[in-house]
């Protein structure tokens, strides 16, 4: 059955497959990014996905990122890897059984990079899995994008993997085993928090805090969903849960969206995660799957946890905001002071 599955993969991609004269000449450009970091960005995010040896590699796109998709198919090529490139917009039975296979396959030869748009989200958290409920793939042979729109995709992806890791390996042997963290800002942050064990993503650590142990309060003035918000706001946490809900200005679009997604179940408002950013691509400025990667940030995720490690919080929601410029002081020592890194790095 798997080989008929695989040979309806092969047929619908054979044109691409079999397609080796592409150059980097040929690619097409993407408005804002010279060849220069397309590529960079393409040989990290295929990079990720040839750590072990494979057979192949399914490439399943979005419309929106087609012309991307040509670059990742380039890198293949150019590494001799055999690839599949599946569309999700063909909804033809035969086509989205063929990407399901893909997503499904349990051999361990072949890899996906998945590069998804908002507009293909629910077939996504159906057959992948869902950033708050967590994946329902557990092969670690696959790249998936988070539905990033493009241009933060590339910013990320292009960044310098070598200088990125260094950072990465500085912030975590200050900060693994912290007990207690507490993050102020000039504008009025001013939490006290306590971490689980941290995870690694591409642009940022983050920890399942222990629910019921925060306090203090979070000024936004990063990042609240689709942008930096118009009028910045200020959270006050008691026990672990934002207490001040009813503050949130009536007029103010962004304030609404706070207050619908903070009260959607009864554990909404819970602080269950402090993550930091680590890319210095990533715009503190752009929407909140980027900017919450940027470096010299922190974020706080309010909802579910369950999906981090020693998460015990469960709800139907899970909402981030993004504060600028943090102080840092963990057990006492500060790391970071207004969004500048007080450690240097090691090699």
């Amino acid at each position: 059955m798997r080989l008929v599955i695989m040979m309806s993969v092969l047929f619908l991609s054979f044109a691409t497959v079999c397609s080796s004269e592409t150059t980097l000449n040929t690619l097409p450009l993407i408005e804002g990014f010279d060849k220069e970091v397309l590529q960079k960005a393409t040989s990290n995010i295929v990079s990720k996905v040839t750590q072990t040896p494979l057979e192949s590699i399914a490439v399943i796109c979005s419309k929106r990122k087609e012309e991307f998709a040509s670059w990742i198919t380039h890198e293949l090529e150019k590494q001799g890897i055999e690839y599949h490139l599946l569309w999700i917009s063909d909804t033809s039975d035969s086509n989205l059984s063929a990407i399901k296979s893909c997503i499904n396959d349990k051999t361990g030869t072949l890899g996906l990079i998945i590069l998804s748009d908002v507009d293909d989200a629910l077939f996504i958290f159906e057959n992948v899995g869902h950033p708050v409920t967590g994946l329902k793939i557990s092969d670690k042979q696959y790249y998936w994008d988070m539905l990033m729109p493009l241009p933060g995709l590339i910013r990320l992806m292009s960044a310098d993997q070598d200088e990125l890791e260094q950072f990465r390996k500085a912030l975590l042997d200050e900060i693994t085993g912290a007990e207690k963290i507490h993050v102020t800002t000039e504008k009025g942050t001013d939490i006290h928090i306590e971490p689980r064990s941290w995870i690694v993503s591409d642009g940022e650590i983050f920890t399942a805090v222990d629910e019921q142990k925060s306090y203090g309060t979070v000024f936004v003035d990063g990042c609240a969903y689709y942008g930096p918000p118009e009028k910045p706001f200020l959270l006050r946490i008691e026990d672990g849960r934002v207490v001040n809900l009813s503050e949130m200005d009536e007029t103010d679009k962004q304030h609404g969206f706070v207050r619908n997604d903070l009260t959607k179940d009864e554990n909404a408002n819970v602080l269950a995660e402090l993550g930091i950013g680590t890319s210095i691509n990533s715009k503190w400025d752009s929407q909140m799957m980027e900017s919450e990667q940027a470096r010299g940030t922190v974020h706080f995720g309010f909802g579910s946890n369950t999906m981090f490690e020693g998460g015990q919080n469960e709800s139907s929601q899970h909402t981030d905001y993004i504060i600028l410029k943090p102080t840092i002081v963990v057990d006492g020592r500060c790391i970071c002071k207004d969004g500048i890194y007080q450690f240097k790095l090691r090699d």
